[in-house]
């Protein structure tokens, strides 16, 4: 990840950011009451007039948030997460923290509770720090957050970090969907709260991806190819960036095409193995759950919105995503594909079967 000093001054990220959370909690009104549909529907407008806006314009002083204990802590996260990220550029050019603030803005608008929102202001602190043991970050936010009532942030927030060193012969992705079936194992001796982390951490990695793939979408295909032959160059050429572009601007233009394409075809088949893991692990017929509820919308988020705009814009075959309940049907194929087929998988809506899985945060909590 690129790294630089944000001009004019890092104070003008904290006004940004301060700005945007201020416009968007007015934006809580907007949350739909009658289910996903009004969501995917009003989810293209929030992006468009909320976050394409410039961070000046988005300031609203009737709109501050009230005084409570969510809103010192939110200050708080807010406050952290601009530390941890306040030189941080992504490889589009924006802003790591605009990343973040989308994701808060996702959480909230698919009814993630407190818990859940202020891990997603933080959900990307401890693997974009510099130290080698993200245990340290888990600590520092385990100990400021508890003492504001929030003692399981720091547990959502680790369930969705990935180590500096993955368990061997393990790929990421798999790392990832094996979390998203599995409850902590430092919250073994209280499965209900593990269980709760759970459901907390599968809702911000849903969120954290979809925001992942409308930057792509965004982007498009010339920047995401562009990554991708710069990423190629560097490993082949070395670092003379400047021969690189006279290269990618003499690259045929279908061919760029063709590798955003490609990759955008993995990606929406990652995220629907993500979904795939997390729909394991719900009783799809619950139709009073709550957690289950938040799940849907983003599913339809996905489903209404950003999948067709992703397959329009990069000529990707028309393709519907399957519901839950057929995603559901696809997990054995989906574990086996990752490796998994021989994990005793959790099945928490029943707890049958439970292997709770090593955290990073445990050796950390045990201290």
């Amino acid at each position: 990840m690129q790294k630089q000093i944000l001009s004019p001054g890092n104070s003008d990220v904290l006004f940004a950011v301060d700005s945007f959370l201020k416009a968007s909690e007015s934006l809580v009104q907007l949350k739909p009451k009658e289910g996903w549909k009004i969501a995917s529907a009003t989810l293209a407008e929030i992006y468009k007039n909320a976050l394409h806006t410039p961070w000046r314009h988005r300031l609203n002083q009737k709109n501050s948030l009230s005084r409570n204990p969510y809103t010192k802590a939110s200050r708080q996260a807010l406050f952290l997460s601009t530390k941890f990220h306040q030189d941080q550029i992504r490889d589009n050019g924006e802003p790591v923290m605009t990343h973040v603030t989308e994701v808060w803005a996702l959480t909230l608008l698919t009814g993630g509770d407190k818990t859940t929102r202020l891990s997603a202001l933080l959900h990307d602190g401890p693997e974009d720090m510099d130290f080698d043991d993200v245990s340290r970050v888990l600590h520092r936010i385990d100990k400021r957050f508890t003492a504001e009532g929030f003692s399981e942030l720091a547990e959502v927030i680790d369930w969705v970090t990935l180590p500096r060193k993955l368990p061997e012969g393990m790929a990421k992705h798999a790392f990832q969907v094996q979390r998203l079936i599995s409850l902590p194992e430092h919250q073994k001796s209280d499965q209900e709260k593990a269980l709760k982390t759970l459901r907390r951490a599968q809702h911000l990695k849903l969120c954290d991806r979809f925001d992942n793939l409308y930057t792509d979408l965004r982007d498009g295909s010339e920047e995401i190819a562009h990554r991708w032959l710069a990423k190629k160059w560097k490993e082949e050429h070395g670092g003379n960036m400047e021969e690189f572009s006279s290269y990618f601007n003499k690259y045929p233009l279908k061919d760029k095409q063709r590798i955003a394409a490609e990759i955008m075809a993995k990606r929406l088949e990652k995220m629907e193995e993500l979904l795939v893991a997390v729909a394991y692990t719900h009783d799809v017929t619950d139709t009073n759950n709550k957690d289950l509820h938040s799940i849907r919308m983003i599913h339809g988020m996905f489903s209404t919105f950003l999948v067709p705009k992703i397959q329009e814009e990069f000529g990707l075959e028309e393709k519907p995503l399957p519901t839950l309940e057929k995603l559901q049907e696809k997990s054995p194929d989906i574990l086996k594909k990752n490796g998994l087929e021989n994990t005793p998988a959790t099945m928490p809506h029943t707890f049958q079967n439970w292997q709770p899985q090593e955290s990073t945060l445990t050796n950390t909590l045990e201290q």
